[in-house]
Protein backbone atom coordinates (compact mmCIF):
# COMPACT_ATOMS: atom_id res chain seq x y z
CA UNK A 1 0.00 0.00 0.00
CA UNK A 2 1.26 3.44 -0.89
CA UNK A 3 0.23 7.04 -0.31
CA UNK A 4 1.31 9.28 -3.18
CA UNK A 5 0.60 12.80 -4.41
CA UNK A 6 -0.97 11.71 -7.70
CA UNK A 7 -1.93 8.41 -9.26
CA UNK A 8 -4.10 9.41 -12.21
CA UNK A 9 -2.98 11.69 -15.03
CA UNK A 10 -6.60 12.53 -15.83
CA UNK A 11 -7.11 13.96 -12.31
CA UNK A 12 -3.94 15.81 -11.33
CA UNK A 13 -6.15 18.24 -9.40
CA UNK A 14 -6.75 15.63 -6.67
CA UNK A 15 -4.34 14.59 -3.91
CA UNK A 16 -3.28 12.51 -2.01
CA UNK A 17 -3.96 9.04 -3.40
CA UNK A 18 -4.09 5.60 -1.87
CA UNK A 19 -2.63 3.05 -4.25
CA UNK A 20 -1.43 -0.55 -4.37
CA UNK A 21 -3.54 -1.89 -1.53
CA UNK A 22 -2.80 -5.60 -1.80
CA UNK A 23 -3.91 -8.16 0.75
CA UNK A 24 -2.60 -11.72 0.75
CA UNK A 25 -5.50 -13.94 -0.39
CA UNK A 26 -5.38 -16.02 2.80
CA UNK A 27 -5.79 -12.82 4.88
CA UNK A 28 -8.76 -11.44 2.95
CA UNK A 29 -12.10 -11.14 4.69
CA UNK A 30 -10.47 -10.53 8.08
CA UNK A 31 -10.58 -6.72 8.08
CA UNK A 32 -6.89 -6.21 7.26
CA UNK A 33 -7.59 -3.92 4.31
CA UNK A 34 -10.05 -1.87 6.32
CA UNK A 35 -7.51 -1.45 9.13
CA UNK A 36 -4.80 -0.33 6.70
CA UNK A 37 -7.16 2.14 5.03
CA UNK A 38 -8.17 3.53 8.43
CA UNK A 39 -4.52 4.07 9.30
CA UNK A 40 -3.98 5.91 6.00
CA UNK A 41 -7.02 8.12 6.55
CA UNK A 42 -5.75 9.14 9.99
CA UNK A 43 -2.26 9.79 8.64
CA UNK A 44 -3.58 11.91 5.77
CA UNK A 45 -5.82 13.89 8.14
CA UNK A 46 -2.86 14.55 10.45
CA UNK A 47 -0.95 15.83 7.41
CA UNK A 48 -3.67 18.43 6.84
CA UNK A 49 -5.75 16.87 4.07
CA UNK A 50 -9.51 16.50 4.30
CA UNK A 51 -9.93 13.80 1.62
CA UNK A 52 -8.15 10.76 0.27
CA UNK A 53 -8.56 9.44 -3.29
CA UNK A 54 -8.13 6.14 -5.08
CA UNK A 55 -9.05 4.50 -8.34
CA UNK A 56 -9.83 0.90 -9.08
CA UNK A 57 -10.91 -1.34 -11.91
CA UNK A 58 -11.04 -4.54 -9.89
CA UNK A 59 -12.72 -3.81 -6.56
CA UNK A 60 -15.26 -0.97 -6.78
CA UNK A 61 -17.85 -2.83 -4.68
CA UNK A 62 -15.31 -3.31 -1.87
CA UNK A 63 -14.71 0.43 -1.60
CA UNK A 64 -18.41 1.23 -1.87
CA UNK A 65 -19.09 -1.13 1.06
CA UNK A 66 -16.48 0.76 3.09
CA UNK A 67 -18.23 4.08 2.39
CA UNK A 68 -16.03 5.49 -0.35
CA UNK A 69 -17.91 7.82 -2.72
CA UNK A 70 -17.57 7.44 -6.48
CA UNK A 71 -16.71 10.82 -8.00
CA UNK A 72 -15.44 10.17 -11.52
CA UNK A 73 -14.54 7.60 -14.13
CA UNK A 74 -11.43 7.68 -16.32
CA UNK A 75 -11.71 4.96 -18.92
CA UNK A 76 -12.26 1.76 -16.95
CA UNK A 77 -10.91 3.33 -13.76
CA UNK A 78 -13.49 4.36 -11.16
CA UNK A 79 -12.31 7.23 -8.96
CA UNK A 80 -13.37 7.29 -5.30
CA UNK A 81 -12.92 9.69 -2.40
CA UNK A 82 -13.25 9.40 1.35
CA UNK A 83 -13.43 12.14 3.96
CA UNK A 84 -10.56 11.97 6.45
Amino acid sequence: MLLIANNLLERTDLEPWLTSLLIEPTARGQGVGQLLIGHCLRYVAAAGYSKLYLHTTEAPDYYRRLGWAEIDQAGKKIVFTMQC
